[in-house]
């Protein structure tokens, strides 16, 4: 069977699914001592196969009844437990962060940047920087060719009307004088075009101009695209860092639960297995002291009424419990002696001393307990040895019950119940 433990005050039956132990002693049902204890296995997990629901409760379960499963570690993947076992009766302290064992991930990926623009952006610088300087040839100047062809053509015109007009003056025959005129005439349509030259090449250096601007302009706008698109790309870069952050934290915070959750639950299983050894221990103890008390009753010559020691404490503490110190009030006596709030001087009483005395007061004044019934109770205690001679004597006189108590005194003395001391007999000691 898987399930072993040291309690050998129950008998356990492992159930397959739970674990039930049904005690063998015989003792009275208590809530700390329960006639059984029933507790559940770990169930597999429905939302992830392979791991298993309720293990930390199955091991608190297991330390405090001082149980091991051989088979705990099924439970638990890869073979690490929350809470490791340790030996039978000992909570081992858990390592930090162990049923995380597999450290931080993050399953998104970082963003990279290709620009669309880059290509396009770097022909246009070197179109810029390869451009060549302004130079002006008029000849190869288209505009200049349609004025050239203009000017030659009005100026042909020009001169052949000077040359017939001239004709005409001499009656229809050419003359030298016609073709000078004619001359003339046309080199002054060249000189025109000629002059028109240095406009045209101002024309082409503004063209050159407005084409240099026009790339910078080209430039600009692609530029502008392009811090755009990066623009995007840090956006989501920076998306992608808030992302890890969140997950980090949220990783962070369930390590820190976990911690604080092992470190509870080995807290807990320590402080439960302190609990069941001092029970163990008071069970003990209280088994001994009403041994022990029955002892004494049996050495007095008295008869032993109760059965555990409990009843037996009750008894000895006057039955009706009260916290000590505080205002004792004050109860009628037998006519000897007055209660008086003040202690014995030069005395330091014991804490039994105390509890009866204030115990016996409220049963004086509750009226729970006759005199004659405290006195007797007082010589009890005297002939069992649980109390001093002085201390009995100090509370009857501050009860006011010194006869009482006497008279009880007596009685124990003739029928030989009171045992004789240390300090001398009791019937020598009590009856000053």
């Amino acid at each position: 069977m898987p399930i072993r433990g040291t309690n050998n005050r129950y008998d356990v039956y492992d159930n397959g699914d739970s674990v039930t132990m049904i005690r063998n002693d015989n003792t009275e049902d208590s809530p700390y001592n329960p006639n059984m204890i029933e507790f559940q296995k770990p169930t597999e997990s429905t939302t992830k196969p392979g791991t298993y629901d309720g293990v930390s409760e199955y091991r608190h379960n297991l330390l405090v009844n001082n149980l091991t499963d051989t088979n705990l570690d099924r439970y638990t993947p890869s073979g690490n437990p929350a809470v490791s076992t340790g030996a039978p009766g000992e909570a081992s302290r858990p390592s930090s962060g162990s049923s995380l064992t597999g450290g931080f991930s993050f399953s998104g990926t970082r963003p990279t940047y290709t620009s669309p623009y880059q290509d396009q952006i770097d022909a246009l610088l070197s179109q810029i920087q390869n451009r060549p300087d302004f130079s002006y040839n008029y000849v190869e100047d288209p505009t200049y060719e349609i004025y050239r062809d203009q000017y030659t053509r009005e100026g042909n015109l020009a001169m052949r009307d000077a040359i017939g007009n001239s004709a005409a003056l001499s009656g229809g025959y050419g003359n030298s004088y016609g073709t000078t005129a004619g001359s003339q005439a046309y080199q002054a349509y060249l000189g025109q075009l000629n002059a028109i030259v240095p406009e045209l090449e101002q024309l082409a250096y503004q063209r050159y101009q407005d084409e240099g601007t026009d790339l910078y302009n080209q430039l600009s706008a692609l530029s502008a695209l392009e811090n755009a698109a990066y623009g995007q790309y840090r956006d989501s870069v920076g998306d992608y860092y808030n992302d890890y952050q969140l997950a980090y934290q949220e990783y962070s915070d369930a390590l820190a639960q976990q911690n604080y959750q092992n470190e509870f639950d080995y807290q807990r299983g320590q402080d439960n297995l302190a609990y069941s050894q001092w029970l163990q221990e008071f069970e003990q103890a209280q088994q001994e002291a009403a041994r022990d008390l029955a002892y004494r009753y049996a050495a007095a010559g008295m008869v032993y009424p109760y059965d555990d020691a409990s009843s037996s404490v009750q008894y000895l503490s006057g039955g009706t419990g009260g916290s000590t110190g505080g205002n004792r009030g004050s109860g009628s006596g037998d006519g000897d002696d007055d209660y008086t709030e003040e202690p014995t001087t030069g005395q330091n009483w014991s804490y039994l001393h105390d509890t009866l005395l204030n115990n016996y007061g409220q049963d004086q004044r509750n009226g729970t307990a006759s005199n004659s019934e405290i006195g007797q109770r007082l010589a009890n205690l005297v002939a069992l040895g649980q109390l001093k001679d002085d201390e009995a004597i100090d509370i009857a006189e501050r009860l006011g019950i010194m006869s009482a108590f006497s008279s009880a005194v007596s009685g124990l003395n003739s029928s030989g119940r009171v045992p004789a001391t240390s300090t001398g007999s009791h019937g020598n000691n009590l009856t000053r």
